[in-house]
């Protein structure tokens, strides 16, 4: 038994010194296969350099001429493009068996995202309702596009006055709501935006709240004949809202100046207010529907 755990322990330790000479040998292999790889990377670069300063050194003044005259052609290509593209929609053929709607949209002058409508095959469809798409495809086209740009508008609007103000709005843009103030200030206000007809860029319904020491308070709420809402801060007197049968007013005072926000006469309501010596012009109001246009450093933005 001796003799054999001997024999053992020989053959153990030469299989180990035959893996350790295996292992050595792969790694000097890896390692002169690095260094080969270093020299033809290095060699690659050295020839694209070389063939760069070449070609800046050795172009004919025609190529420079005719190049500069290809990327002109290719500007005014691009720019007549933009152009087809702000005409609406196009239609275009795959193959025999598919066409394709093609909707570019476009806000003052700049285009944005194209939107696809696939319709596979030309045979007859069978549609289980009178929709417009069954009674008037061409119709139903026309108002798909009209969607599609007062999405566009409102969204695009919406991130104009975003970029001045604290605004939120919904993935489809049918609710805006807009901050003013902080939470650490004394007087905030609120904008709630509802567009319940996605087909208009104009807000159907308003709602300005006033966020006072962080209670909210609903300030226009108006009467048959006259309503009156004052506000006492630091024992100061504000007079929020003075509402008549033909005209409303709604005053703030901040640090001793008066804020004229609203201005009603008849027919037309209009909520006007200073925010850090602008003048910003929010709502403005007509029997059927609502209008809300903000002036931020002299540029109108309806919403």
């Amino acid at each position: 038994m001796d003799f054999l755990e001997v024999l053992e322990a020989k053959n153990l330790s030469r299989n180990t010194s035959d893996n350790t000479q295996l292992t050595v040998q792969r790694l000097v292999q890896l390692r002169r296969q690095r260094d080969a790889l270093k020299i033809q990377l290095q060699t690659v670069e050295t020839m694209i350099s070389e063939n760069n300063v070449s070609l800046e050194e050795d172009t004919p003044e025609r190529d420079t001429e005719e190049l500069t005259d290809v990327k002109s052609h290719h500007r005014e290509l691009s720019t007549l493009m933009d152009c087809y593209r702000l005409t609406g929609f196009s239609v275009f053929s795959v193959d025999n068996t598919n066409i394709i709607f093609s909707y570019d949209t476009s806000h003052k002058g700049i285009c944005h995202e194209t939107f696809l409508l696939r319709n596979s095959g030309f045979g007859k469809r069978e549609f289980q309702e009178e929709t417009l798409l069954k009674v008037d495809p061409r119709q139903f086209l026309l108002k798909l596009n009209d969607y599609l740009f007062a999405f566009i508008t409102r969204r695009e609007e919406a991130k104009i006055v975003q970029g001045k103000l604290n605004v939120d709005y919904s993935e489809p843009v049918d609710f805006i709501e807009i901050k003013i103030g902080n939470s650490s200030d004394i007087l905030q206000l609120e904008f709630q935006l509802a567009y319940t007809d996605l087909l208009h860029t104009m807000p159907t319904k308003t709602r300005l709240t006033v966020i006072v020491n962080g209670e909210y308070i609903d300030l226009i709420n108006t009467m048959s004949t006259q309503t009156r809402f004052t506000v006492i801060i630091n024992g100061e007197h504000i007079d929020l809202i003075n509402n008549m049968p033909t005209q409303t007013g709604l005053t703030v005072i901040v640090n001793g100046e008066y804020i004229d926000l609203i201005n009603t006469m008849s027919t037309k309501t209009r909520l006007a207010m200073i925010f850090n010596c602008e003048c910003i012009d929010l709502i403005n109001t007509m029997p059927t529907k609502t209008r809300l246009t903000m002036i931020v450093n002299c540029n109108a933005l309806t919403l």
